[in-house]
């Protein structure tokens, strides 16, 4: 046991190292971004544009170093199973982390106590739990070190076949997804209709239609700020520069990210790139 609590500190230093490479190269934040929109586009609602894109935090890269230094010390599994249930297990917690960002940073969602209290809960347990469940499912846990030496190596002390701890870490990311159904269901009443306007909008590429069924729910929902965000790049999109930076406004100065605003919404900025369109 020893052992392996030694090892797997080990493999999460050198995995924290590859992971501080990729954040700071802004590669799996993008990545993590980019499967928030496949997220809303499967669902019928697209996101070209979240609140995220704008200010990178730490969470918004997978935080893999537990995860890797778990897995690559379970020496109860043969390498090949511990490199393959390891990159299974990044899959599954890179699709979890993309959850997270819907649920903090769609403009589909309105604000409730629900969905505060999951965003809080999510956050948290994306770089603690996530990983150590996600291992626990896979492996078993350190169980097989403290077992008897002629115990056979293939079982899992989970569950009777390992596949069928593929299967439960499958329905684990459905589960995970719960959430941010039922906080949909929370607001006004208007916002069912709102929703489908601004996604009809999106999906036509129609900034002006977008707007439309935006400006019906935002008065309702003043401090959403990621509903505010999708407004001032439809703005923007239009080019009235002047609304897309008071919009901007409100919602950088309420998340001390003042820094941001001219670079991205500047009256010189324009409009945004054409790989953000929707």
């Amino acid at each position: 046991m020893r052992r392996f609590i030694i090892e797997a500190v080990l493999f999460s230093l050198l995995a924290t190292a590859v992971w501080y490479i990729t954040f700071a190269t802004d590669v799996t934040r993008q990545a993590t971004l980019e499967l928030a929109r496949v997220l809303h586009r499967v669902a019928g609602f697209p996101a070209p544009y979240l609140l995220a894109e704008v200010k990178p935090y730490y969470w918004h890269s997978p935080l893999f170093p537990p995860l890797v230094g778990l897995m690559l010390a379970s020496r109860w599994l043969t390498w090949r199973q511990r490199l393959a249930q390891l990159i299974f297990a990044l899959i599954c917690f890179w699709f979890m982390v993309g959850v997270q960002i819907v649920i903090v940073y769609s403009p589909y969602l309105p604000l409730s106590w629900f969905r505060s209290f999951v965003e809080r809960i999510y956050i948290s347990f994306g770089y603690i739990a996530a990983p150590v469940i996600l291992w626990l499912v896979l492996t078993g846990g350190p169980h097989p070190l403290l077992a008897p030496s002629d115990s056979a190596q293939s079982e899992h002390p989970l569950f009777a076949r390992r596949w069928h701890a593929v299967v439960a870490a499958i329905i684990l990311c459905v589960l995970f997804t719960l959430p941010v159904f039922i906080a949909a269901g929370r607001g006004d009443p208007s916002w069912p209709q709102a929703r489908r306007a601004m996604a009809e909008g999106l999906r036509r590429d129609d900034p002006a239609a977008a707007l439309v069924g935006l400006q019906q729910i935002l008065p309702e929902d003043p401090r959403n700020d990621g509903l505010i965000y999708l407004a001032a790049r439809l703005h923007q999109r239009r080019g009235e520069m002047t609304d897309a930076h008071a919009l901007a406004r409100v919602v950088f100065q309420r998340r001390h990210m003042m820094g941001y605003l001219d670079k991205e919404f500047g009256m010189s900025a324009g409009k945004p790139n054409s790989s953000s369109k929707p």
